[in-house]
């Protein structure tokens, strides 16, 4: 005999379910409110937890997966436990004491940023987001995180890396992946990378970047007023503080700007866009004829690979009166006592722009675009591939007329401005598009919007009319747009003293109200309506099927 399948019974099996799933809804909806972090500091339960209001024991220790911070909070330490990833969701952490923000605990360390988030060190030489050599960090999005490392006196800390090197040494590898990134560094620091090495090696190491927005600043070095025979060496960008070196730097698909910072004093190297840091030197008179001296020599640059999917500028910082400049991508300029960072297996794709930058008085050099630093009688030009060992630089021919010494030859191009939002407006309304200089690029700029109504296969410069307007300024305003508009893309050609024909990507008009093209909403019900909807419906099939038995 054949089964007969009762289509009520099925009805009534699917709206149980489906009461299921918004019972899991609602559970994880009030698991989502944010509670107060335990007094004793250790979380130890999934869930979001307020930073506001903390009072308890430092620092705060995150020992399982699930758990996020929110809030602000202005003296607290978190730290991340071995194979734990934490999230940060508009979250504001700062930390002036003797501790940096955030730490990874371990290897295999996670952090997720949601949102707008911060973790700055204050007033100590701590690094804004602390990687030692024993832990590994992976950072990555969908949101922003800022990082400032700690200055106090002659010590710094990295943006994200490690603290001074009075403390701490070279940093663990640093993974930053799907997201944007602002990250500085005190004192003769790193952005990404080490803090500046006293009285131990501090290289700034194993730094991978995948699809992501990078800005990387490395600290200046320290300025004691003046005094004669003194050298503040400065960070790189990315890599190594002061003295040190910067290896093993990937960055894949992603669009980073790196700046070294400025050498101080009489003695003191600017650190490279990436790679190493500046040299320092320091002669004091202790009194009783005792002088103490100590020095160390600039940070070379090595095995670093930007490949040609990223768009980086590289800038090395300049060096003090007496010292050689940083390279864009290698070694760290250096005093005219101590040969220049060095520069070995550097691969640069054709979206890379590295600028050396000039060195001090002495005949000190300046920093070249890949390879050594600046240093005393180097004298490395500033678009040269200089030194470098197994250095190679991708090629795009430009037109050099602008540039103030186009004997250098061809270099790469990279569009020097962000690029235009997409927009989208009612039938007949106005809207603008706009772009805006990348730092660094110098007057005089020219601006050329152009459109392409075939989806990018050609592009028409733009002329003002009665629609168009700004066509040849940084803001492209739309007036009275109409049908025929829908659809069309924007892009803006953009050029400086350096730059020629370098396009931004392009942004898309979609017009709404267009007459024929109107759909009616579809009606959603919320969760509570829909339960109930499924009640009436159960108790019917169930009537129906009393009614049939």
């Amino acid at each position: 005999m054949l089964a007969v399948i009762n289509p009520f019974h099925i009805l009534r099996t699917f709206l149980i379910g489906v009461l299921a799933l918004l019972s899991i809804f609602s559970v994880s909806a009030f698991a989502a409110t944010p509670q107060p972090i335990p007094t004793d500091g250790n979380i130890i339960a999934i869930g979001v937890y307020d930073m506001t209001g903390y009072t308890g024991a430092q620092p705060v220790n995150v020992t399982v997966n699930g758990v996020a911070l929110t809030g602000i909070h202005n003296d607290l330490a978190v730290v991340i436990d071995t194979g734990v990833t934490l999230t940060l969701r508009d979250a504001s952490i700062t930390n002036a004491g003797s501790a940096s923000p955030i730490s990874a605990g371990g290897l295999g360390c996670g952090l997720v940023v949601v949102g707008d988030n911060s973790a700055i060190a204050t007033g100590s030489a701590f690094a804004g987001v602390n990687v030692p050599d024993t832990a590994e960090l992976t950072i990555e999005g969908p949101g922003k995180l800022t990082a400032i490392g700690g200055s106090n006196g002659a010590y710094g800390g990295a943006g994200i890396g490690t603290p001074s090197g009075i403390t701490g040494g070279a940093n663990g590898p640093i993974t930053i992946q799907h997201t944007t990134v602002v990250a500085t560094g005190g004192t003769s620091s790193a952005g990404i990378g080490s803090g500046n090495a006293l009285s131990v090696v501090s290289h700034g190491r194993n730094i991978t970047i995948i699809n992501a927005s990078v800005t990387a600043t490395g600290g200046a070095g320290y300025d004691r007023g003046g005094t004669p025979g003194v050298g503040g060496g400065a960070g790189a960008g990315i890599g190594g503080g002061f003295s040190g070196e910067g290896s093993d730097i990937t960055i894949t698909g992603s669009s980073v700007i790196a700046t070294g910072g400025a050498g101080i004093g009489d003695f003191g190297g600017g650190g490279a866009g990436i790679g190493g840091g500046g040299s320092f030197y320091l002669s004091v008179d202790l009194g009783g004829g005792f002088i103490m001296t100590a020095e160390g020599s600039a940070g070379g640059g090595h095995n670093i690979v930007i490949d040609g999917t990223s768009l980086v500028q590289a800038v090395g910082g300049n060096g003090a009166a007496n010292s050689g400049g940083g390279a864009g991508v290698g070694g760290g300029g250096s005093n005219s006592t101590l040969g220049s960072g060095g520069a070995t297996n550097i691969t640069l794709a054709n979206n890379t722009l590295a600028l050396g930058s000039a060195g001090g008085g002495g005949g000190d050099g300046d920093g070249a675009l890949c390879g050594d630093g600046g240093g005393s009688g180097v004298n490395g030009a500033e678009f040269d591939l200089g030194g470098g060992v197994n250095a190679s630089v991708g090629t795009v021919p430009v037109n050099l007329a602008d540039h103030p010494d186009p004997a250098h030859g061809d270099y790469p191009v990279l569009p020097p401005a962000t690029s235009p939002s997409d927009q989208s407006i009612a039938l007949g309304d106005n809207t603008s598009f706009s772009v805006a200089l990348l730092p660094g690029h110098a007057a005089p700029r020219e601006y050329q919007w152009q459109v392409s109504s075939n989806n990018g296969t050609t592009w028409t410069d733009i002329v003002d009319d009665a629609t168009y307007s700004g066509a040849t300024t940084d803001t492209l305003t739309l007036t009275g747009v109409t049908s025929g508009m829908n659809g069309r893309l924007f892009r803006c050609v953009v050029a400086d003293s350096v730059w020629r024909d370098a396009p931004t990507s392009t942004a898309s008009l979609s017009i709404t109200g267009i007459p024929g093209t109107t759909t009616a909403p579809i009606p959603v019900l919320n969760p509570a309506t829909l339960a109930l909807l499924a009640l009436a419906l159960g108790g019917l099939a169930l009537r129906q099927r009393r009614r049939g038995a």
